[in-house]
């Protein structure tokens, strides 16, 4: 699939909503809704990617300021540990009824 490639272009979706939670922190987790049709059409891939990136980089900041379970300290989010530079987009999976689970890979 190619950037510029419109995603979801006749499925009959305005919007999904997304969950992104971060491993070792219970608790924090955020469910967003992402508007997927706009006037001009459907939105591509590289604008899709671009609004989860934003969701991730606003979890990982919650996750930053507080202390993560001793057995996942190898996803620890702040300084000196992972940053949104180390996240990757691997994909979207759709869970239920027009809610996606975004699928992430950390590279360090």
């Amino acid at each position: 699939m190619c950037a510029n490639e419109p995603v979801f272009p006749k499925v009959g979706l305005t919007s999904i909503s997304i969950y992104i939670n971060w491993p070792g922190y219970p608790g924090v987790s955020s469910l967003v809704q992402i508007p997927v049709l706009t006037r001009q059409g459907s939105i591509n891939l590289a604008m899709l990617s671009t609004s989860i990136a934003k969701q991730v980089a606003l979890v990982m900041s919650k996750c930053a300021s507080l202390p993560i379970s001793r057995s996942f300290s190898k996803f620890r989010v702040g300084p000196g540990s992972l940053s949104i530079n180390n996240v990757y987009l691997a994909g979207i999976l759709n869970i239920c009824n027009g809610i996606w689970q975004v699928d992430l890979e950390v590279h360090t």
